[in-house]
């Protein structure tokens, strides 16, 4: 017998036992039911017992079943489309101490979302998000912080929940504080604890960070200075389409800083930021174009 037979033979055996427990009224073995259906069981009305067992763990107070019903009419899957439903839901659930149904309240409130806007009832979940540690909550109650959005400005505040945020891995924030301590914004100037933050979202891809990475590098601002890297950072910038790390990448094929001059790659570059409206890349494009055409005539 194959592997599939088993796995199937497996299937039907659990459906069976959930069945059986889900008819006596057990929250999570209608909440398992409806994820066997969903996930593996193929029958033409699937999605209806999906639905049926969904609904009848949520209204048990099974949290997981009533986010995953509140997404149901979020984005009108299998169900139509009801945003005030996935409020209420989302309500629910966060009533019960779910951080992401929390998080999700807030932004519904923020944005109008399924429901009337409504700051200081958005703030009140976000921050109850926060406070659990939900780093797209911290990040948001530290922009509310930091621009009076529902609270009075309060720049420490602001700056307490951005490093939690930027701690627990959001990239806005660990960008915004690289970007405060690089300039000396509403903290006082510190180069090194800029590339901390800004090396932190690097490594999550964010392009902008990479190209401050690489300017710290090449002019060894907080770092030691090392062009290798500088050019490495701008290269990944530039390829996500950064126009500022493209302008740089091109300056440093200009001026041969770590890799050999070569003046065909730095218009390259300059023509791709200069598309995207940057200025010294335009006039940089005006030069070399020239240079070429000099050199091409003598």
């Amino acid at each position: 017998m194959c592997e599939l037979d088993f796995r199937k033979q497996a299937i039907e055996a659990d459906k069976k036992k959930y069945i059986k427990a889900a008819e006596n009224g057990d929250a999570e073995a209608q909440y398992q039911l409806s994820l066997l259906y969903s996930i593996y069981i193929e029958s033409d009305d699937n999605h209806q017992h999906e639905i049926f067992w969904l609904r009848k763990a949520a209204n048990q107070g099974h949290v997981d079943a009533i986010m995953d019903l509140a997404d149901t009419y979020e984005y009108g899957l299998l169900v139509e489309k009801d945003l005030a439903e996935a409020a209420k839901l989302y309500r629910q659930a966060a009533e019960l101490g779910n951080v992401d149904a929390q998080n999700c309240l807030s932004y519904f409130y923020f944005t109008g979302k399924g429901v009337d806007v409504d700051v200081s009832e958005g703030l009140k979940w976000c921050r109850m998000a926060a406070e659990q540690g939900a780093p797209e909550a911290e990040y948001n109650l530290a922009i509310s912080y930091l621009n009076g959005y529902g609270v009075e400005i309060n720049i420490p505040e602001a700056i307490k929940w951005f490093r939690l945020a930027g701690e627990h891995g959001n990239v806005n924030s660990q960008c915004i504080l690289g970007d405060f301590y690089y300039y000396g914004t509403n903290v006082p100037q510190d180069y090194e604890e800029a590339a901390k933050w800004y090396k932190m979202a690097s490594a999550q891809q964010d392009a902008h960070a990479q190209n401050m990475c690489g300017i710290m590098y090449e002019c060894g601002i907080g770092v030691t200075e090392n062009l290798r890297r500088a050019v490495k950072y701008y290269h990944k910038a530039a390829k996500k389409g950064l126009d500022a790390a493209q302008y740089n990448l091109g300056l440093c094929y200009q001026e041969g800083t770590w890799v050999d001059q070569d003046l065909r790659d730095a218009l390259k570059w300059f023509k791709l930021a200069a598309e995207q409206g940057h200025e010294k890349a335009k006039q940089k494009v005006f030069e070399i174009e020239e240079l070429l055409q000099n050199n091409k005539t003598q």
